[in-house]
């Protein structure tokens, strides 16, 4: 039975670990929009925010890792009532064995959901499916007199007092994590606000240097984009390849130009928390190849592969847009090419620069994506203010 206790208690508490992770996810993907890194983003087919946009990830307003950490923190109590309650509280093993087993049932449905109808796997979910398959072993195994008698006796659990502990200690549970969630998601959409309102009450209109920063399109180019963005954001790729669209629609409208933002504290010391851990390497390592005129080729690789990013990634990326390999690995340790990234940041940060991705269409700010439409839209209305711009400013005496 010690044992017992202490192999219910460990699962628990791997149990509460997950959920938590999972319910921060679900907070910075429906407040932030963050996409996946670390764990969740170390091969194509893992994602924590895919699940996390789940309509299966909430049961009405409550993410159901919301609903998880609150029965993990029952299963303590269930398993201190097993150890330590003796005949005095009646039924706390068969109520395990019940709850266990519908946690694996759930788990079973939710992995076909994730296979089938998502693609992808969340890592800290298949961590809980383990959790809960452990978990109903340990409930099977300390049953009093087997399964077979614990089945003939689940009729009567209702009168059990066990059970009802339960279910109140669920209730308990369950208010307490909702407003843990229902805080937190309020306090990120605070401080986005704050950011927002920030932002709004700066002019939007900026001088921009690029000199000395890569750039694609024609040198004489109307029109000059410049966007701040993150190898690990979702949101900077979509506008990449919007950005691409644009430029063979465009071709002798717009020059665009490449600067770095990325979203973790490791390298941006405007980022208050971990977000993006391969986002300040993948930043150097596109520096790195933009020093040996390779930024785009280098540029394309790193989104089209941001959820595999590491130092050896970079080292092979390098080998196939053409660059000096071994230059190329001296210079990811170069302090120069991270202060390089440092400087975009704080001339970014200057400018409002709060998330990615954001781009400046002739000094003019925007945040966030644009389809190839939107961005055609944008771009012939500044080169229609520039043609007016250079208009009058030829027939001023």
């Amino acid at each position: 039975m010690r044992l017992g206790f202490y192999v219910l208690s460990a699962l628990a508490a791997a149990g509460i670990f997950a959920s938590q992770k999972l319910v921060e996810t679900h907070v910075q993907t429906k407040v932030l929009g963050a996409g996946d890194s670390g764990l969740c983003g170390a091969a194509d087919f893992l994602s924590c925010a895919d699940a996390a946009e789940s309509v299966y990830a909430t049961i009405g307003n409550l993410p159901i890792a919301s609903l998880g950490l609150a029965w993990y923190a029952v299963v303590l109590l269930l398993a201190g009532l097993i150890r330590f309650g003796g005949d005095k509280v009646k039924g706390a093993p068969e109520v395990l064995f019940v709850g266990s087993g519908l946690g694996v049932l759930y788990s079973v449905f939710l992995a076909i959901v994730s296979l089938a109808v998502l693609g992808k796997l969340c890592p800290y979910c298949v961590g809980l499916y383990v959790v809960n398959i452990g978990l109903f072993v340990t409930a099977w195994l300390l049953l009093p007199a087997g399964p077979k008698a614990a089945l003939k006796r689940l009729p009567g659990l209702l009168t059990q007092n066990a059970t009802w502990i339960t279910v109140g200690g669920m209730v308990v549970a369950v208010l307490i994590t909702q407003g843990m969630y229902a805080q937190a998601h309020a306090t990120l959409t605070q401080k986005l606000a704050e950011v927002r309102a920030a932002q709004t009450q700066k002019p939007a209109h900026f001088d921009i240097d690029t000199s000395g920063t890569a750039g694609k399109g024609p040198a004489d180019a109307p029109v000059v984009l410049v966007e701040y963005s993150d190898f690990e954001c979702p949101y900077c790729k979509r506008l990449a390849d919007a950005l691409d669209e644009l430029a063979k629609r465009e071709p002798t409208l717009v020059r665009i130009h490449f600067k770095q933002f990325p979203m973790d504290m490791a390298c941006n010391d405007t980022m208050e928390r971990p977000l993006h851990d391969q986002a300040c390497g993948a930043a150097v390592a596109a520096v790195c190849a933009e020093r040996q005129g390779k930024l785009w080729p280098m540029h394309d690789l790193l989104f089209q592969n941001a959820r595999a990013l590491s130092g050896q990634a970079y080292l092979d990326f390098a080998a196939k847009v053409g660059v000096d390999v071994e230059a190329f690995r001296a210079c990811l340790d170069d302090p120069t090419a991270l202060q390089r990234v440092k400087d975009d940041i704080a001339e970014g940060a200057r400018m409002g620069v709060r998330g990615t991705p954001t781009f400046f269409v002739n000094g003019w700010r925007h945040e966030g994506a644009r389809d190839p439409d939107k961005l055609q839209g944008i771009v012939r209305l500044a080169a229609e203010q520039a043609k007016k711009k250079a208009a009058k400013a030829a027939e001023a005496p």
